[in-house]
């Protein structure tokens, strides 16, 4: 099976991180948005789209009660104009299961870093 790397949000997948994250993002729409998602300790790893709703799929499946994914921790970093632009042309990023609170600037230059590469 071939996968294609795609990070721009669908219709679907923009109204889910729209409601997942209705706290905390003023009036940002995930919907059509290029998302760069990273996890790990240090949240440093980055990976696919499809892989994290996969991720969160399954961990729903766990739980007792859909309202305990508010018990994990999960970053959104929305980025400006420029900082689009210097990030590769990614709008925001999620971070999950970090234990370090990064700046914006850093996961701009970790996708800067990413990009060049």
């Amino acid at each position: 099976m071939i996968v294609v790397q795609n990070d721009t949000t669908t219709k679907v997948e923009g109204e889910y991180l729209n409601e997942f994250f209705s706290g905390v993002r003023s009036d940002f729409d995930f919907t059509g948005k290029k998302i760069a998602f990273f996890r790990g300790n240090s949240g440093t790893i980055q990976y696919p789209k499809w892989e994290y709703f996969l991720s969160w799929k399954n961990y729903l499946k766990t739980m007792d009660t859909p309202k305990l994914y508010g018990r994990c921790f999960v970053g959104l970093y929305i980025f400006t104009p420029q900082q689009k632009k210097e990030s590769g042309g990614y709008d925001a990023a999620i971070v999950t299961n970090s234990k370090i609170n990064d700046s914006v600037q850093t996961v701009v230059r970790r996708l800067k870093r990413s990009s060049s590469t």
